[in-house]
């Protein structure tokens, strides 16, 4: 992963969530070992994303934006 990450490090559901401004993001299990879920990406941002079940809000630079996961 690139860039600052300004958002906090947020649980969102059995995932740990970390992103950087460049919009790149990691979601990692939490625990002793490091076991990586995903990485999306979105544009740039600095804000942390709420999680609201599969719903996520994310204020960008440029708009705020609702992703579903389904």
């Amino acid at each position: 992963m690139t860039g600052t990450a300004y958002p906090s490090l947020t649980l969102a559901g059995n995932a740990i969530f970390v992103g950087a401004e460049d919009g790149n993001a990691v979601f990692f299990k939490p625990g002793k070992t490091y076991e990586e879920l995903s990485r999306p990406k979105a544009t740039p941002y600095r804000a942390t994303p709420l999680f609201d079940g599969t719903i996520t809000c994310l204020r960008t630079h440029e708009a705020l934006r609702a992703i579903s996961a389904e």
